[in-house]
């Protein structure tokens, strides 16, 4: 009876780890991360005053930017790609791609494939910029927030 006891016990032991790894990477990659941006820029233009907000919702897997000040709304569909430190370990990026099922599920337009990027100072850091590179687009759209604007590090990347 005891062999029995100590048989359940590890079983339900196993099924509680099991449980909590499930709702440990669920949390993990299943968050909506919300950036509110400033400036934009599509390089070699300056930066213009331009609002957006940004909502990462990777459960949804979907990103919606709205423009706040033309309370203009855009949908992309996206899939985690990869996360990476730039070349120089300066910034640290978390990077989507178009998820092409949902994309062509939802008539998505060719204009709206591409690359989406939050840059951050660090892992877990602070957001400073969220890049758009479309696949259509002669070069990516560069959103800086508040922080990213005030970084020395960010503006040294456009001297």
């Amino acid at each position: 009876m005891d062999s029995t006891i100590k048989r359940n016990a590890k079983h339900t032991m196993k099924q509680l780890l099991y449980l909590f790894t499930i709702l440990f990477f669920n949390q993990l990659y299943s968050q909506t991360v919300v950036v509110q941006t400033i400036y934009k820029s599509i390089p070699p233009q300056e930066f213009s005053l331009e609002k957006n907000d940004f909502i990462f919702d990777t459960k949804e897997g979907t990103l919606l930017k709205k423009n706040t000040q033309d309370n203009i709304e855009n949908k992309y569909y996206i899939e985690f790609k990869k996360e990476f430190y730039d070349e120089n370990n300066n910034f640290y990026f978390v990077e989507y791609k178009t998820d092409f099922k949902k994309h062509n599920q939802n008539s998505g337009k060719k204009s709206d494939i591409g690359i989406f990027s939050i840059m951050y100072d660090k892992k877990d850091g602070t957001v400073l910029t969220v890049v758009l590179n479309f696949l259509e687009a002669d070069s990516p759209a560069l959103y800086l927030t508040e922080k990213g604007e005030e970084s020395p590090k960010v503006k040294s990347l456009f001297e």
